[in-house]
This record gives C-alpha cells, sequence and structure tokens, in this order.
C-alpha cells in the first residue's frame, strides 16, 4: 500500500521548489536589469524581452531537470546529503538547458542573469528543502507521515526494529516482523509474508540480507510481484552514503559497486586552499575576541590562557591541539577521581556538570569559543576545517593497534565534522566512530561543504554542547 503523506510530500515539494526558484530568478533579474519601482532607468517596453519570457522559460526548465533528477521522489530525498548534491546538480543543468533553450528560440539570457539565478537558485531551493525537510520530521515525531513497514531476518534484524523504533525521523514504523519474534510486534514465518503484508496495509519491506540465505531472499522478494509494496534489501554495508554505492551488472547477477573516494591532486590542493582560506578569515574575524577572552579566562581562575594536549593526526602523527582554557588549572589530574561520574561511553570522558570547568569556560564552551584556537592549527596544516575531532592519545589505546579507532587517521583532524553537527556529546560512543567512519569512507569537497554549512546552525542551536 503507497503511503498517502508521499502525495502530499510531492505536492509540497514542488510547491516549494516553484515558490523558491520564482523568487530566485526574479531577484537576480532585478539587479541585472533593475525594476520599475527601484530603477529610475528602466524601460518597461524591455520587460517582456528580459524579465517575463526569460522567467516563464527558466522555471519550468528548472522544476523539469529537478524531476529529472528525481528530486521529487520521497525515498531518493531522504538522505539531506545526497539531496543536496542533487540540487547542486540540478542547479548547474538547469542553468545549461536554459542557455540552450534561449539559443534555440533565438532569445539567449543574459549571461550575468543566468549566473547569478542559478547560484540564488539553488541557494533558495535547498533553503526550501530545509524548511521541507523540518516540517516531516516533526510530523513524523508527532506520529503522521510514516510508512508501516514488515521487517525481514534473524539476528541483525532485531537491531534494526530496535533502531526505527527510537527513530521515528526515520519515517519507518515497524508494524511486523517476519523470520524472528521482537518487541510484541505480530510476527510471522517466512512463508507468511505476503499475509502479512496484505493484513497489516505495509507499504514497505525490509530484509536484512546478512540473516538469510540466497533463497529465502528470492522468495521475500517475490512478494512485491502482485502486491503494491516496496521491497528493500539491507545489505550491511556499514559507513557507506548512498552516493558512493552503485548498483551494476556482473554476468547477469545484479551487484554493488562501492566506490572510496580518494581525493585526487587537485581536489586535495582545494581543500587545503580552502583550510588555508577559512582559517585565516577567521583568525581575522575573532581577532577582537581574543584579549577580551583571554582577559575573562584570567581573571575568572589561575592559570594559562590556552590549553594545550598532544593529540593524534594525519597518519597518527602527534601534534598539539589548542584551546582556551575551561577547566581550572591541571584538571587532568584530578579526572581519576571523578570517573565514577562519567557519562560517555567508551574512552569519552564527559560530565554534564563537571565542577573542573570554570564560570567563564562554561560560557566557552555552550558558545564554541573555546575551539577559536584551533584555527591556527588549521593554518598550521595539522588539522582541517572539516574532519573526524583528534582524541587523547590514551583514547587509541582502547582498541589496540589495529583498532577501529585508528581508521579515524586516514584524514586529517577537523574542528567540525559529522559528529558535531548530529549532536556532540549528547551522541555516543559508538556513535560518534560511525559518524566519524562514515565521513573517512566518503570523503569528498562537497561532503565538507555541506557539514561547514550545518555548523553554524548546530553552534547556535548548542546541542549537546557542555
Amino acid at each position: 500500500m503507497k503511503p498517502r503523506w508521499q502525495t502530499w510530500w510531492r505536492v509540497a515539494a514542488v510547491a516549494t521548489d516553484l515558490v523558491a526558484v520564482t523568487a530566485a530568478l526574479s531577484v537576480a533579474a532585478v539587479v541585472r536589469f533593475g525594476s520599475p519601482i527601484l530603477s529610475e532607468g528602466f524601460r518597461p517596453e524591455l520587460e517582456p524581452e528580459f524579465l517575463t519570457v526569460p522567467l516563464a522559460l527558466a522555471v519550468p526548465v528548472w522544476l523539469l531537470t529537478l524531476a529529472v533528477l528525481r528530486l521529487y521522489s520521497p525515498r531518493r530525498c531522504q538522505n539531506a546529503v545526497e539531496e543536496a548534491r542533487r540540487v547542486v546538480t540540478g542547479g548547474l543543468a538547469a542553468a545549461v538547458a536554459l542557455v540552450m533553450v534561449g539559443f534555440l528560440l533565438k532569445r539567449p539570457p543574459s549571461r550575468l542573469w543566468v549566473v547569478s539565478g542559478t547560484l540564488l537558485g539553488i541557494l533558495a531551493v535547498g533553503i526550501g528543502r530545509r524548511i521541507l525537510r523540518w516540517g516531516l520530521v516533526h510530523a513524523r515525531l508527532a506520529g503522521r507521515a510514516l510508512t508501516r513497514t514488515v521487517v525481514v531476518g534473524r539476528t541483525e534484524a532485531k537491531r534494526l526494529v530496535d533502531t526505527l523504533q527510537g527513530d521515528a525521523a526515520s519515517g519507518l514504523l515497524p508494524i511486523a516482523t517476519c523470520g524472528f519474534t521482537w518487541s510484541g510486534l505480530r510476527s510471522g514465518d517466512l512463508p507468511e509474508l505476503r499475509r502479512l503484508v496484505k493484513e497489516t496495509e505495509a507499504g514497505e519491506v525490509l530484509i536484512v540480507s546478512e540473516d538469510l540465505d540466497r533463497e529465502e531472499i528470492r522468495r521475500s522478494v517475490e512478494v512485491a510481484d502482485d502486491l503494491p509494496v516496496r521491497v528493500v534489501i539491507i545489505p550491511g554495508l556499514d559507513y557507506m552514503l548512498l552516493h558512493t554505492v552503485q548498483l551494476v551488472g556482473v554476468g547477469r547477477e545484479p551487484a554493488l559497486a562501492l566506490e572510496f573516494p580518494s581525493l585526487r591532486v587537485y581536489q586535495r590542493a582545494f581543500k587545503r586552499l580552502m583550510d588555508v582560506g577559512l582559517s585565516v578569515l577567521g583568525l581575522v574575524v575573532t581577532a577582537p575576541l581574543w584579549p577580551l577572552i583571554s582577559l575573562a579566562i584570567r581573571l575568572d581562575s589561575p592559570g594559562p590562557v590556552l590549553f594545550r594536549q598532544v593529540r593524534l593526526g594525519y597518519g597518527a602523527k602527534p601534534f598539539q591541539m589548542l584551546k582556551f582554557r575551561t577547566m581550572v588549572d591541571r584538571a587532568e589530574e584530578s579526572r581519576g577521581q571523578l570517573v565514577v561520574r562519567n557519562e560517555a561511553q567508551g574512552p569519552l570522558f564527559k560530565i554534564r556538570r563537571d565542577p573542573r570547568v570554570t564560570r567563564v569556560g562554561r560560557l566557552l564552551r555552550r558558545t564554541s569559543f573555546d575551539e577559536i584556537p584551533q584555527l591556527w592549527n588549521v593554518l598550521r596544516g595539522d588539522m582541517s576545517m572539516v574532519g573526524p575531532r583528534p582524541l587523547p592519545l590514551e583514547d587509541y589505546g582502547v582498541d589496540g593497534p589495529e583498532g577501529v579507532l585508528l581508521r579515524r587517521l586516514n584524514v586529517r583532524p577537523g574542528i567540525s565534522g559529522l559528529w558535531q553537527v548530529s549532536g556532540r556529546s549528547s551522541l555516543g560512543f559508538e556513535e560518534l566512530v560511525r559518524l566519524d567512519l562514515t565521513y573517512v569512507q566518503n570523503w569528498n569537497v562537497f561532503l565538507d561543504l555541506y557539514i561547514l554549512l550545518r555548523t553554524i546552525p548546530a553552534v547556535i542551536r548548542r546541542r549537546g554542547a557542555y
């Protein structure tokens, strides 16, 4: 059964994009050609040529391009990173298409208008999609816009059910299990899958392939042959984002190709150039804060202004990380006495109301101002603007020399990262490692830009900052 919320989502997405694109292109046109209200030199007789006709062509071209890229498919847009990538691709493709259509109709649009309209259009559509995503998440948290789901599998499927039940924002509502019993949900054996789907009016079937053999998977997939249900096979590829997995053919068999991105020389140069540029800009902008913060720290408690600690960086190379001091001097020496109050998992050490944190330090942590000196680490090349957070040396001894934490060192550590924009200290150690490895195995410039754009609202919300 096709979920009704998907129809409403498509209508809302089209309407949102229509408003965003029209507004963006109109603003670009007014900036380029002027307006009857804002510009004395505006010529009304040119309005059809420079405003009405280009807008009448551009808006449908934009919407058609976004539709071709499947941006009106709810499932394709479930992943925010993938949706953002498609929006950027769609905007660039729409610009090329608009120029081609203009030349075919012998009405070539202004190049400046196309460029500015494209940039504004991508920004406007991105903001609109963000608002739409926010509304959808809140509807799901309120128990609406959920897809009734049957989960098929055995041991690993139990973990999936637990995850989905604790994450309403995913939009999947487990209502039955097949092949196992769990959490008081309705259940049945694998041959009963078709009956379960019909009786529960499920819109989606999730098959955890790690738990099943080839024949069981084949029989489970066949349920979609005569029922209006979406079947999704979960292969257990940890840390993979959508754009790094492609469906390919091997002989006559379908297969998943994993593309592990490795930045080319020009991409590494761009990332480093971006790091240098942003760190210099950050140091210049925050320069007036340095003496004020330094004075506040010295007046609040005795000790140095800067906290220095050796961390492991790219390729397990140690470096000295800088922060504004937020705790009393020599706070590390009293850590052993507070172990029983540790609220974090694994090697992480976090106390929501840590007695070692000073009054000024608490404010600096809430605003993330304590991390400003790390801009100098970025400028030196020890860190990047985006990457896994650098951990203390002792944390890497938890999993041994071959431990999973060492895989985080395949890229430069960063000031911001997936962990920071996803909740920071409110997330557990396992989630921190999962997010960091997701970044490492899907490392690309676009992902860096996406994280940087999310960093500002994450700092403003201050979720998990303590």
